[in-house]
């Protein structure tokens, strides 16, 4: 599975459980995550698409670990600042001078088509959760 499915189906399952008051989830949360947060980043914060291959480095696996690691807060003590390193590197990498987000990075060239859906939303509503979590 992708970066950002990954990080998605996490998200949904951790709400699931809390929204049903089960733990039966817990075990297999805790060794998807670690999983998604060792294996699916590159040291400086790059979301790898997949756990053996980085391109295309895509902005909405930015924006939905930004969301993955706000989520699981409270269960890793290091979540805020994995989602700091991330949204530094998506800012660095993926936004445009003028302010919009690219769309995907691959090994010899970036597609920069602003997608509403899939860069500028997620980036907004990524870079808001973050900016909000602080207040």
């Amino acid at each position: 599975m992708d970066n950002f499915h990954t990080g998605f189906v996490l998200v949904a399952l951790k709400r699931v459980s809390e929204c049903l008051g089960t733990d039966e989830f817990d075990q297999c949360l805790h060794r998807g995550y670690r999983f998604w947060k060792e294996k699916m980043f590159l040291p400086d914060g790059a979301p790898k698409y997949y756990a053996n291959r980085i391109f295309p480095i895509d902005v909405h696996s930015v924006a939905q670990a930004i969301l993955t690691f706000l989520e699981f807060r409270h269960a890793d003590e290091n979540a805020d600042e994995h989602a700091i390193r991330v949204a530094g590197w998506g800012i660095d990498n993926l936004q445009d001078r003028s302010g919009y987000y690219y769309y995907q990075v691959h090994r010899m060239y970036k597609i920069r088509i602003p997608y509403m859906r899939w860069a500028q939303a997620w980036m907004q509503r990524a870079l808001t959760e973050l900016t909000y979590s602080y207040q």
